[in-house]
């Protein structure tokens, strides 16, 4: 079988889909770094971004433009997502997000309106039916029903052309994947560090303090989303992170 020509990244947000999709670029192959092929999400986006008087962002207008062709998924494309601790990945979705506010909490706020800004708000465990919402419904591909070496933190289904990884899978064993899936040297690089980012020091003192009862929790780390791609010392591991003391 030739090696496939075209990539999607096609993932949830803040779980370094950036960096993938710089270095398949990098490695000659044509690739798409998109959020979401759901029509319903993206009219909201695209609606959002009219109301503050701005283009719908870039990922937005790709999906909408490619959307018809991706579903087809055709043989020579294939899909690549990615995995990270879903209370991380929501935290970290807020602060990105914080510059497009408009009422008044920006990345000089005090710590305590940020976290309650995001305890009011931010649920959870939206992301946890993301690839039901996205891979199933708008590509066919239960990614809930395949199994997925928690070990290697990484998995290829040919059969369905996809690669799955967890956003702590190091990023030698990423290249490595995405090599031997395209044919090809991929090298990994960071790119969009929230670390780098000008709310990082509001978020670095936000994530050190936020915590969460138990109850919030349990709903996110008993989950099947979890449990197919985190072991169960990872997992207690990651609750324990996020816990308010007893």
């Amino acid at each position: 079988m030739a090696a496939p020509s075209e990539a999607v990244v096609y993932t949830f947000g803040k779980v370094g889909s950036t960096a993938v999709a710089a270095a398949l670029n990098r490695a000659g192959i044509l690739t798409h770094d998109i959020h979401s092929l759901d029509p319903s999400v993206l009219k909201r986006q695209a609606r959002a971004a009219l109301a503050r008087d701005a283009f719908p962002p870039h990922h937005v207008s790709l999906s909408m433009v490619l959307r018809d062709r991706l579903r087809r998924r055709p043989p020579h494309l294939w899909f690549i997502s990615l995995v990270r601790d879903p209370v991380a990945v929501r935290i970290s979705s807020f602060f990105e997000n914080l510059p497009y506010r408009s009422d008044g909490l920006g990345v000089d706020s005090p710590p305590d309106a940020l976290i309650e800004g995001f305890l009011a708000e931010v649920k959870l465990d939206y992301q946890l039916g993301w690839f039901d919402r996205e891979y199933r419904d708008q590509l066919g591909l239960d990614v809930g029903a395949l199994p997925f070496d928690r070990e290697a933190r990484a998995a290829v289904y040919p059969d369905e052309r996809l690669v799955l990884m967890r956003a702590d899978c190091p990023d030698e064993a990423k290249s490595d994947i995405l090599g031997r899936v395209f044919g090809r040297a991929v090298g990994l690089a960071r790119r969009n560090v929230g670390a780098e980012k000008p709310y990082a020091a509001a978020y670095a003192r936000a994530r050190e303090a936020i915590r969460f009862p138990a109850r919030q929790l349990d709903p996110v780390y008993g989950s099947a989303h979890v449990r197919q791609f985190w072991t169960d010392a990872e997992i207690a591991a990651m609750r324990a992170g996020w816990t308010t003391p007893s």
